[in-house]
C-alpha cells in the first residue's frame, strides 16, 4: 500500500490515452481515516477507476458490497474507490481447460475494465471523448446501491456497474 511517485507519474501520463481500472483490495478496510483504514493504490488515485466487489444479493442489512471488499468511507474526496462491480463467484479459467469460481476485487476490476473497453469502442474518437468521459460513462450510469450501512451512521451508496447503461445513457454532470 506504499505510494510510489514513479508509479503515480507514469499512470498519470497513461490516463491521458487510456482508462485505468484497479482493484480496491480484499481486506475489508475503509480507505480514509485512522487505522484500521488504509488507502489501496493505484485504486485510490483520482485518475483510476477504483473497483470494489459487489455481491450478487444484498446482506440482511441491505448492503451490496461484498464483506471482504475494501470500501470508500468518505464520498467525493481525493482518495476514491468509484464503484462496485460483480466480484463474488466469478468464473475464471484454470490450467488444463478447467474453470473455478473466485471472489475478490481482482475479479471485479476486469469486469469493469471490459465494460470500459466496450464504451471506448462506442465512443472511439479520443479528441471528442476523453478517457475522463469514458470513466464517467462506466462509473456514473449504473444505479446507486447501498454498499455499507454502518451502525448509527447514514448508509453509504455506490454506483453499481451497468454495461447496458454505460453504452446507452450519458449522465448529466453535477455542477456546483
Amino acid at each position: 500500500y506504499v505510494l510510489s511517485g514513479v508509479q503515480r507519474d507514469a499512470m498519470g501520463v497513461a490516463c491521458e490515452e487510456a482508462v485505468l481500472v484497479a482493484a480496491a483490495c480484499n481486506d475489508g478496510l475503509c480507505n480514509e481515516g485512522p487505522r484500521p483504514c488504509i488507502a489501496f493504490y493505484p485504486a485510490s488515485w483520482p485518475f483510476v477507476i477504483g473497483v470494489m466487489a459487489e455481491s450478487s444479493s444484498p446482506s440482511l442489512k441491505g448492503e451490496w458490497l461484498a464483506r471482504f471488499s475494501n470500501w470508500d468511507n468518505v464520498p467525493s474526496s481525493r482518495i476514491e474507490y468509484e464503484m462496485m462491480a460483480p466480484g463474488v463467484q466469478i468464473y475464471s479459467t484454470l490450467p488444463e481447460g478447467k474453470y473455478a469460481a473466485w471472489n475478490g476485487t481482482s475479479m471485479a476490476a476486469p469486469v469493469a475494465a471490459g465494460v470500459a473497453a466496450l464504451v471506448r469502442t462506442k465512443y472511439s474518437e479520443k479528441n471528442t471523448y476523453s478517457s475522463r468521459f469514458i470513466m464517467g460513462q462506466v462509473t456514473s450510469t449504473g444505479s446507486s446501491k447501498i454498499g455499507k450501512a454502518p451502525e448509527g451512521k447514514r448508509p453509504i451508496s455506490y454506483p453499481s456497474l451497468d454495461g447496458e447503461s454505460a453504452l446507452s445513457k450519458v449522465p448529466k454532470p453535477e455542477l456546483g
